[in-house]
């Protein structure tokens, strides 16, 4: 497993998302069969239409979340778009981003990966 500085704009598919308390994983696989696992921490929304599409690009962008005690503007909105129609698939707005790569799938079709409890933090094991 190694990390990579950004999330490259490959097209590919989202195999799953798991949504932890102020954390989210998504396991991607790149068209060229690259297994990759982007954590976003300090998740305050996620929205999602439709997961389970091409995606064709990633955009990234700064943004102010209304919060209690005002606006905080260390926030990004992530999100994925499909392939076919550039339309937002996934959505996450989050203060960081890490992306690491964690193997090949022997082909595109592979079933979802199992990346383990590692990247979700400690979330659940304790209680």
């Amino acid at each position: 497993m190694r990390e990579l500085s950004d999330f490259p704009s490959h097209d590919g598919h989202i195999e799953s998302v798991v949504v932890g308390v102020g954390q989210v994983k998504v396991s991607f696989q790149t068209w060229n069969c690259f297994e990759l696992v982007l954590i976003f921490d300090d998740v305050i929304e996620v929205y999602s239409i439709a997961a389970m599409t091409d995606i064709g690009d990633f955009s990234v962008i700064a943004t102010e979340v209304e919060i209690e005690t005002g606006l905080e503007k260390d926030f990004f909105s992530y999100t994925f778009l499909d392939a076919w129609d550039n339309n937002p698939v996934l959505q996450i707005t989050a203060k960081s981003m890490k992306v690491y790569e964690v193997g090949c799938a022997p082909s595109n079709d592979t079933a979802l990966f199992d990346v383990g409890l590692d990247y979700v933090g400690e979330q659940g094991l304790n209680g």
